[in-house]
This record gives C-alpha cells, structure tokens and sequence, in this order.
C-alpha cells in the first residue's frame, strides 16, 4: 500500500468518525486526527467523498423519477465534480439497486402522473447543492482563517516572550553596571581618603620640621649675638 493510498483511507474514517459526532471535518481536522499525511491528498480525497454524498443524493432522486441517470446528468445537477468519481459512484449505485427494481416498480408507476412536478425540482435540488457547497467552502475558508488567526497568535505569543527576554537581559545589564559603577565610586572614595590623610600627615610632618628649622635658626641666631658681645 503506497503512503497516499494510505492517507486517504485514514482520509475516508477519520471522516465518517467526525460525521458520527455531528461535525463537519475540514481536510486540516482531518489531518490533525489522522496525525500525519499529505494535505493535498487529504483535501482531494476529501472532495472525492463530498461529490460521492452528492452523487447518491441525486441518483436516489432520479431513480425515484423511474429515470437511469448518467453521471453527465448527475454532475450537472450536483454541479460538477469529479466525472471519473461520479461514474464509479454511479456504477457501485446502479449494481446495488438492480436487485431493488421489481420491489420498487410499483411506486414508480405511481410516480409517472407526477413526473412533471419532479422536473420542477431538479432547479430545486441543483440550488441546495450550490448551497451546500457555499457552506462547505465557507466552512473551510472559516477553519483556514482559525489555523492562521492561530498561528498568528502563536507567533505574536513567540515574539513578545523574546522581547521580554531582551528586556529581562537588558534590565541584567543595566543593572550590573550600575553595581559596577557605585562599587568604583566606593573605591575612588577610599582612594581619596587615604590619600588625604597621606596628604595630611605629610603636611604635619613638613609643619614640624619647619617649625625645628625655625628653632634652630633662633637658637644660632642667639649664639651669634652672645659671641659678638664677648669679641
């Protein structure tokens, strides 16, 4: 079994679980049941299935006239699909319903007096299937603008945890600068005043050398007098 054929097998049940609960499955719900697979083949098997519903609607209809429909006619009132789809769908319909024609020719015949009142359904029948499609694209087009409104906010959600990151690194950064910063002012502030009180000392030490200097001089300049006055 080749991987496409595959997918569409798991296309066709994962579909009719989701019918069964009542839901509409687009080909990416579908991916995401399937967990896997192409979501072209999805999407085309999933088209496949949407004009084999079709085709039976209206094959039931026209067998219900007493009429042997053509897949020409039927893609016509379904409007259009698959031709090669139809006619397979078509023939699994015709095969199944040979069995049933004795059983329902009765009601048939009973239909004939009221065949015109059937033609004036098929327009009927073509504008619900028109409308039915309208929705399914609708349906579709409202899931692809979910998956991107989505990603959108995924990405939005990506993008500010990442800003708030740089923030966060550039609040760190800030921060140790500033503790770097306030530590070199302490360190300055010590080195200022150990070097005013060097200064300081220093300074005492000069004032007290100056002030023996000055004694000194005083005394010599006693001396010199007292040996004036002996010559």
């Amino acid at each position: 079994m080749s991987k496409a054929t595959g997918t569409r097998e798991k296309t066709r049940e994962a579909h009719a679980l989701l019918v069964a609960r009542g839901e509409n499955p687009s080909a990416r719900q579908i991916l995401r049941t399937i967990d896997g697979g192409s979501l072209s083949t999805i999407t085309d098997e999933l088209a496949q299935i949407h004009t084999r519903e079709k085709a039976r609607e209206a094959f039931a209809m026209l067998s219900a006239r007493g009429e042997a429909p053509s897949a020409g006619q039927i893609a016509e009132i379904i409007g259009g699909g698959n031709l090669a789809t139809i006619s397979d769908e078509l023939s699994k319909l015709s095969a199944g319903a040979g069995s049933a024609t004795p059983a329902i020719a009765q009601p048939q015949t009973a239909l004939s007096p009221g065949k015109e009142s059937h033609h004036d359904q098929v327009p009927v029948m073509h504008e619900l299937v028109v409308m039915r499609e309208r929705m399914e694209q609708l349906t579709n087009t409202l899931g692809a603008m979910a998956a991107e409104l989505k990603e959108l906010r995924v990405g939005a959600a990506d993008q500010l945890r990442v800003a708030y990151e740089r923030f966060e690194a550039v609040q760190r950064l800030a921060l140790q600068q500033v503790d770097l910063a306030r530590q070199e002012a302490r360190d300055a502030k010590s080195r200022l005043a150990a070097v005013t009180l060097d200064s300081e000392t220093r300074e005492d030490a000069m004032r007290g050398k100056v002030q023996q200097l000055r004694d000194e001089n005083q005394r010599l300049l006693g001396r010199i007098e007292e040996l004036q006055k002996l010559n």
